[in-house]
C-alpha cells in the first residue's frame, strides 16, 4: 500500500505587469477549460494554426491568447446592427480525435452553461454561442470583452482607501454570490480573474474550472484524473489542495485571502515550493498572520530572474492610507477580524456565505458590531458609543449631574447630622444600605452572569464580566473584612472567573491550570464562612459548589488532587456532615450533582467494583433529581439536572451485560426532554444539551451490535448543532471539544458505512479541533485524551484509503500521547488500552 499521489500541474498565479488587454483574457486562457489541460494533452496550443478570419457575425481582429485545448480571439460584430468588441473563445482544431477529448468537448459546454446561467453585472457575460461551419464544425462562444485591469493593480493605480477596497470588494462578493445561488462555484478566485473596467466596476472572469454543486443539471463527468482537480495554489483552500470536497465556502476562503492581499499588499503563505506536499502543508497548517501586523514588514520576492525584490512597508501603505501606522490601525480590530474568519481552516467556521461576508464588511463600515469580531460587552458598548457621540455625551453630563446632586445632598445631611444618637443612627443606617447595595450588585451581577451563560458567541463576555468584577470587591472586601455578605459575594465571583477560564461549565477558555489560582481563592473563603458559628445555609451551598469544581478540576488536572475525594467531601458538606440527603432543595441538588460526578471518576478504574459502585451512585442521584423536579416541575435547572441524570444511568446501564434496552430508554428520554426544551427557549446552552444527548444516543446506537442508519439522524443532529455553536462562539473551548466529539462520531458513521474516505476526513476535522484543545492547555488530561483518540481513529481510516506514512504518522503522534497519559495516571486503564491499540496498528503498517 502506498498513499504517495501523482503531482499535478497547478495555474500559475496572475502576474503582476501585463497589459489591461491580456488581463482581459489571461484567467480565462491560462487557467479555465483551455488552460487546464494544457499538460495533460499537450500541442501547440494554437501557436501555428492560422486564425479565421470570420466567425459567425463576428469579424476576427487578432488573437489575444491560447491555451492546452484551444484559442481566445478578439473579434468585432461587423454587420448592419452595430459594431461590438468580443471575446471568442474556440477550441483548437482536431481536439475531437485528441485524447479525452470528448471530455474536453463536453467541459467547454459547460462553462458555456454556466455562463448562460448567470446574469449579473458584476459577471462577465455569455453574449452568443455556436459551431463553425463545415467541415470545421467547431463549437465557440462569445463572451463579453472586458477593457480594464486585474483588481489589485486598479486599486494600486487608484490609491483606494481601505474604506474604498472594501467596498469594491463587496461587489465582488456579490457576484460571487449570485453564482453561488445557481449552483456554481467557482474555485480560482484571483486578482487576475476579477477585472475592473474603465467605469470601475469589478468583472468576475472565468468559469473554466468551475464546479457545479448539481452536476446532473449539465450532464458532464466533472471528475478529472487528479484528485484535487485543477486550482492556484496561493487562493485554494485546505480542502482543495488536500483532494476534499469542494462546496462554495471553498470560494469563501479563496474571496478572504483576496482581501487579505487587497488589503496589505502581500499574501497569506509563502510557498516554498510548488510540490504538492509543501503547498498542502503551507495552506493546510501555517497560520497566515494578522493583516494589520504583517503591513508593518517589509516584503520580499522572487523575481522571475531568480533575484529577490524588496518592498518596503512605507511603499505597501502609500497607495492604501498613505502612512504605515494609520493602515495598520485602519486594519486593527475588525478587518483583521474579518478576514481571518473568512480564511479560517474548518469550512464550517469560515462565513456561511459570500453574502455573509459582504454584510459584515457593511457592518464594520457602518461602525456596527461585525460576527467576526468577539461579541463583547465592552466591544458592542464601544460601538454604540462611536455610533452615538452625542446621545453619549449628554447621557454623562445627565449622569454627571445626578451624581453632583446626590452627593451635594449627602453631604449636607451628614453636615446636619448631630450628636451621637443621630450619628449612631446614621450608622446603622449605612449598614443597612451598604448591605442592601451588595444585594442588588449581587443579584444583578448573578441575573447578568447567568444571562450571558445562554448567550450564543459570550464567552469573552463571561470572561470580561468576571475578571471586572474581581478587583473592585477585593478592595471593598479588604475594606470589610468582618462582614460576610461581601466575603460572599467576592467568593462567588473568583469561581465565576474559574468557571470562564477553564472550569468544566458552559462556555470556557479552556485553560484549567489559569483556573486554580482563583477557585482556590473562593475554597479558602468559603470554608471560613462555612466554619463561623452563625453559618447560615448560602456558606454551605457555597463550599458544597466550590468543591464540586475542584473536583471538576481535578478530573483534568489529576496532579493536583484526587477528584473523588473532592466530590466526597462536597456531599458531607451538602449533608451536614454526613452522606445523608439533605432536606433543603438547593442542598439536595448539590448533594446529587456530587453522587453523579463522583460517579463519574470511579468509573476511570474500570474494575467491577467501580463499576457497581458508580452505577448505585448514578442511580440514586437520577432519584433525587427525579423528586426535585416532581416537587417543582416548571423548574428549568431541575428539568435540566434530570436528563443529566438520565444519560448517566444510561451510560452505566449500556456497560452491564444486560442492561441494553434499558440504555436506549433512557437515552431517548433526555433526548425527548432536551429537544422539547429547546423549542421552549433556543440558546446556547439548550442547543449543547441536545447535541450531548444526541449524540450520546447515536454512539449508544453504533456499538453491540452496530446500527448505523439508526444511529444515522442522531449523530446528524449532533454535528449539525456543534457546527452552529462553533459559529456562533469560536471563543469557547466547549465549541472545539463538542465538534470533536461530533466529527469523529460522524467518522465512526461513516466507517460503518463503508465510507472510509469520508470516515477519513470527518476525523482529520476532530484531529484539528483536538489539536486546537490542547493548544489552549496541554496540561489538561482530557484534552490531551481528545488528541490522542482522535489521531488513532484518524489513522485507521487513512490506513483504510492506502494513506500509510500519514496512518504511520499519527499513530506515533497518539501512542506517545496515550504513553504521556499513562505516566501520569498509571492506574487508568483507557490509557494503556491506547497504547495497546496503536501498537497493533502500527505492527499491522509493518506487514509487508
Amino acid at each position: 500500500m502506498a498513499d504517495e499521489q501523482q503531482p499535478r500541474p497547478f495555474d500559475e498565479p496572475q502576474r503582476k505587469g501585463q497589459t489591461a488587454e491580456t488581463a482581459a483574457t489571461a484567467g480565462a486562457v491560462s487557467s479555465g477549460v483551455l488552460g487546464d489541460m494544457l499538460d495533460m494533452l499537450g500541442g501547440d496550443s494554437g501557436g501555428t494554426e492560422p486564425l479565421p478570419k470570420q466567425i459567425g457575425h463576428y469579424k476576427i481582429i487578432r488573437k489575444l491568447g491560447r491555451g492546452g485545448m484551444g484559442i481566445v480571439l478578439l473579434g468585432v460584430r461587423d454587420d448592419d446592427q452595430f459594431h461590438k468588441r468580443v471575446a471568442i473563445k474556440l477550441i483548437r482544431r482536431g481536439i475531437d480525435s485528441a485524447a479525452d477529448g470528448r471530455e474536453v468537448l463536453k467541459r467547454f459546454d459547460l462553462e458555456r452553461q454556466v455562463l448562460g446561467a448567470l446574469n449579473h453585472p458584476n459577471i462577465a457575460r455569455l453574449l452568443d454561442a455556436g459551431q463553425m461551419p463545415e467541415p470545421d464544425a467547431r463549437p465557440y462562444f462569445v463572451m463579453e470583452y472586458v477593457e480594464g485591469e486585474p483588481i489589485d493593480q486598479f486599486c494600486d493605480r487608484m490609491e483606494m482607501t481601505i474604506e474604498e477596497r472594501l467596498g469594491l470588494f463587496q461587489k465582488v462578493c456579490a457576484a460571487v454570490h449570485h453564482a453561488h445561488q445557481n449552483l456554481v462555484v467557482h474555485r480560482d478566485i484571483k486578482p487576475g480573474n476579477i477585472l475592473v473596467d474603465m467605469s470601475g466596476e469589478p468583472k468576475l472572469m472565468d468559469f473554466g474550472i468551475a464546479k457545479l454543486l448539481n452536476p446532473a443539471m449539465a450532464g458532464v463527468t466533472l471528475a478529472t484524473s487528479w484528485d484535487r482537480g485543477p486550482m492556484t495554489p496561493e487562493y485554494a483552500s485546505p480542502e482543495q489542495v488536500q483532494g476534499k470536497p469542494i462546496s462554495t465556502a471553498s470560494d469563501v476562503y479563496a474571496l478572504g485571502v483576496l482581501l487579505y492581499e487587497l488589503l496589505t499588499g502581500r499574501r497569506p503563505y509563502k510557498l516554498k515550493s510548488r510540490a504538492i506536499d509543501a503547498i498542502v502543508k503551507a495552506i493546510c497548517e501555517d497560520e497566515p498572520e494578522r493583516p494589520s501586523t504583517v503591513v508593518t514588514q517589509e516584503k520580499s520576492e522572487e523575481t522571475s530572474d531568480g533575484t529577490t525584490r524588496t518592498t518596503t512597508a512605507d511603499a505597501l501603505a502609500k497607495p492604501r492610507e498613505g502612512a504605515v501606522t494609520r493602515l495598520k490601525r485602519r486594519l486593527l480590530g475588525d478587518v483583521d477580524n474579518i478576514v481571518l474568519m473568512a480564511m479560517r481552516k474548518s469550512p464550517q467556521r469560515r462565513y456561511p456565505s459570500a453574502e455573509a461576508f459582504a454584510a459584515d464588511i457593511g457592518r464594520h463600515l457602518h461602525g456596527q458590531p461585525v460576527t467576526a469580531a468577539p461579541d463583547s460587552v465592552v466591544y458592542r458598548m464601544g460601538k454604540f458609543v462611536r455610533r452615538n457621540k452625542l446621545g453619549v455625551a449628554a447621557g454623562v453630563v445627565v449622569i454627571g449631574a445626578l451624581v453632583v446632586g446626590a452627593v451635594a445632598a449627602d453631604f449636607g445631611r451628614r453636615a446636619a447630622r448631630e450628636g451621637e444618637r443621630v450619628q449612631k443612627e446614621a450608622r446603622a443606617h449605612e449598614a443597612v444600605i451598604a448591605k442592601e447595595n451588595i444585594d442588588l450588585a449581587g443579584g444583578y451581577f448573578k441575573t447578568l452572569a447567568d444571562a450571558l451563560k445562554k448567550l450564543e458567541g459570550a464567552t469573552d463576555a463571561r470572561v470580561e464580566l468576571a475578571m471586572a468584577s474581581i478587583q473592585p470587591l477585593e478592595k471593598l472586601a479588604k475594606e470589610r473584612k468582618d462582614d460576610p455578605d461581601v466575603q460572599r459575594q467576592l467568593a462567588q465571583n473568583y469561581a465565576l472567573v474559574s468557571d470562564v477560564l477553564g472550569g468544566a461549565r458552559d462556555g470556557t477558555k479552556g485553560d484549567p491550570e489559569k483556573a486554580r489560582d482563583p477557585l482556590d481563592k473562593s475554597i479558602k473563603i468559603a470554608r471560613e464562612l462555612a466554619a463561623r458559628a452563625s453559618a447560615g445555609p448560602e456558606d454551605v451551598r457555597l463550599l458544597a459548589g466550590d468543591l464540586i469544581r475542584l473536583g471538576e478540576l481535578r478530573r483534568k488536572l489529576p496532579a493536583i488532587g484526587d477528584a473523588g475525594e473532592a466530590f466526597g467531601e462536597a456531599m458531607r458538606v451538602a449533608g451536614g456532615g454526613t452522606d445523608t440527603e439533605p432536606k433543603q432543595p438547593d442542598l439536595r441538588r448539590l448533594f446529587a450533582q456530587a453522587l453523579s460526578a463522583r460517579a463519574d471518576a470511579g468509573l476511570q478504574v474500570e474494575s467491577a467494583s467501580a463499576t457497581r459502585s458508580a452505577g448505585e451512585d448514578y442511580l440514586r442521584s437520577l432519584d433525587i433529581r427525579e423528586r426535585l423536579l416532581r416537587d417543582d416541575p416548571s423548574n428549568a435547572e431541575y428539568q435540566r439536572d434530570y436528563t443529566v441524570g438520565l444519560n448517566r444511568a444510561a451510560g452505566w446501564y449500556a456497560r452491564t451485560s444486560s442492561g441494553r434496552q434499558k440504555a436506549e430508554e433512557l437515552y431517548e428520554k433526555a433526548l425527548t426532554v432536551r429537544e422539547d426544551a429547546l423549542r421552549r427557549d433556543s440558546n446556547a446552552r439548550t442547543k449543547h444539551d441536545v447535541l450531548t444527548a444526541a449524540g450520546s444516543l447515536g454512539r449508544f446506537l453504533m456499538v453491540d451490535p452496530p446500527d448505523p442508519d439508526a444511529a444515522s439522524a442522531k449523530i446528524d443532529r449532533e454535528y449539525e448543532l456543534a457546527t452552529d455553536l462553533l459559529h456562533t462562539d469560536a471563543d469557547s473551548a466547549r465549541a472545539d471539544e463538542s465538534m470533536c466529539w461530533a466529527a469523529l462520531d460522524i467518522g465512526q458513521l461513516r466507517a460503518l458505512q463503508g465510507d472510509h474516505t469520508g470516515a477519513a476526513t470527518a476525523r482529520g476535522e476532530a484531529v484539528e479541533h483536538a489539536r486546537a484543545l490542547v493548544k489552549r492547555s496541554r496540561a489538561s488530561v482530557s484534552n490531551r485524551w481528545h488528541l490522542a483518540r482522535s489521531l488513532l481513529a484518524h489513522a485507521e481510516s487513512l490506513e483504510k484509503i492506502e494513506k500509510v506514512s500519514l496512518a504511520r504518522d499519527e499513530l506515533e503522534q497518539s501512542k506517545a500521547l496515550w504513553a504521556d497519559l499513562g505516566s501520569e495516571s498509571p492506574n487508568t486503564p483507557a490509557y494503556k488500552v491506547g497504547l495497546k491499540d496503536c501498537d497493533r496498528a502500527l505492527k499491522r503498517l509493518d506487514r509487508p
